[in-house]
């Protein structure tokens, strides 16, 4: 039976999920055999670089994905076999790419939301302000 190119599609969405996942994890543990404010600290800064590193990943995966299913539209191929994976890759790429973007915007978003150790939130509300010109480090 031949494999369409959304079971390809899914496939690759799985293995990179996996991938993105596993790396997410080892991002979120704590360096051991440190203070944990030294441990926190470094832990903060590596997960920053990996979320700039897969929102540009995932922008990189998809626009290259994007046009190389560009070009491989017009092009034939041996057997619909081939043709179904190579569209089910790319596809499966560009859609990877997408996921991780939105995935790490959502963590930007749910950070963004949550107080600050003093209470304020990162970005408060409009009824929140009281003057533009208010200190925040209070």
């Amino acid at each position: 039976m031949p494999m369409l190119p959304i079971g390809v599609e899914s496939l690759v969405l799985i293995a990179l999920s996996i991938a993105w996942l596993a790396w997410h994890r080892q991002v979120n543990r704590l360096p051991e055999n440190q203070p944990y404010h030294l441990a926190a600290h470094r832990r903060d800064l590596s997960k920053a670089r990996f979320y700039v590193s897969s929102v540009w990943g995932g922008l990189l995966v998809a626009f290259l994905s994007f046009r190389c299913l560009e070009a491989v539209s017009g092009l034939a191929f041996d057997t619909t076999q081939t043709r179904a994976w190579t569209i089910g890759i790319l596809r499966g790429l560009t859609m990877g790419g997408l996921l991780v973007i939105g995935a790490v915007w959502s963590q930007v978003a749910q950070r963004a939301s949550q107080p600050n150790a003093d209470g304020r939130s990162l970005t408060p509300l409009p009824e929140e302000r009281t003057s533009p010109y208010e200190d925040r480090t209070r």
